[in-house]
């Protein structure tokens, strides 16, 4: 809980704060990643994309029944943290599918539209590489909307076979968000102890991101602004103490309408992707409903 404190005192930068806050902020996007623990258990590839690359685990006791791509919740600036590579650890230990944890480009470097092309080309190697109705996509935070990005306005221009199934974790949606979402976030505000309203904001670091982007393109800060149409059966999981759980009712509406199934999975009193805090019952029940999802897939 005080390194969720110290996160959320970091996050709430606002103005011109945020130039210098952006500088140190890349000087700190290295991606430390534990070769060492992972190579004991796990057989590792690495495939390189145009921007962005894909680190593969497979199980070394069977063959691949399928793949997961992990899509970290980077907030647009962060690399992924341990938690992130032991839970996809777990997921090849529980469902015997590969997964491929997308190592993506990052703010300020980098810009959104960077961000979403390089998820697109990391879907459309999970839909190409393997069984399409053998692959899910667990994503995180913001991540999940570069993956509905990617599967919906780029899903227009390019032909990318959809996955079996979406898994989505407090995902972060509409960026910045409108005055009536903060309106309705102030009151969660103080039982969010990972994001600070202020993340959320224009004059924010989600209005940073969107700042650097070229005007017109709303697809990239809104994916919910075309059709979702032919996307796949998805599961969505908010924590009701989280300032992004006020983004529920757009998404339900935005499947209502684009007719594909959706189960809300709400964490009572649970903050932003608590998933990823696996001591706890809940995360791990939530861990375990992840399995079951990827293992029922085809």
């Amino acid at each position: 809980m005080v390194r969720d404190a110290e996160e959320k005192t970091r996050l709430a930068v606002t103005g011109e704060d945020r130039k210098l806050f952006l500088a140190r902020t890349r000087r700190n996007q290295a991606v430390s990643i534990p070769y060492d623990s992972l190579m004991d258990r796990y057989v590792l590839a690495e495939r390189s994309l145009s921007s962005g690359k894909l680190l593969i685990l497979s199980s070394m006791k069977k063959p691949s029944g399928g793949a997961v791509l992990y899509l970290y919740g980077s907030l647009f600036l962060d690399p992924p943290k341990k938690e992130d590579f032991r839970l996809a650890g777990k997921l090849v230990d529980k469902t015997g599918c590969d997964v491929c944890f997308l190592l993506m480009p990052l703010f300020p470097d980098h810009s959104l539209k960077e961000m979403v092309a390089s998820v697109e080309e990391a879907l459309y190697y999970l839909t190409t590489h393997y069984a399409r109705e053998r692959t899910a996509v667990l994503a995180f935070s913001t991540s999940c909307l570069l993956c509905l990005d990617a599967l919906g306005w780029h899903r227009e221009q390019r032909s990318i076979p959809m996955p079996g199934r979406l898994i989505l974790n407090s995902p972060i949606l509409r960026i910045p968000a409108s005055e009536a979402l903060l309106k309705q976030m102030k009151v969660l505000d103080r039982y969010d102890v990972r994001l600070p309203i202020e993340f959320f904001a224009k004059d924010g670091i989600c209005g940073s991101v969107v700042e650097a982007e070229e005007t017109g393109n709303q697809y990239l800060r809104d994916p919910l602004f075309g059709s979702l149409y032919g996307l796949p059966a998805t599961d969505v999981y908010y924590g009701t103490n989280e300032n992004a759980y006020v983004y529920l009712p757009e998404l339900k509406e935005a499947y209502r309408r684009a007719d594909i199934p959706l189960t809300v999975h709400k964490g009572e009193l649970l903050m932003h992707c608590w998933s990823l805090y696996d001591n706890c019952e809940e995360a791990k029940h939530t861990i375990q409903e992840y399995i079951e999802i990827i293992r029922g897939l085809g």
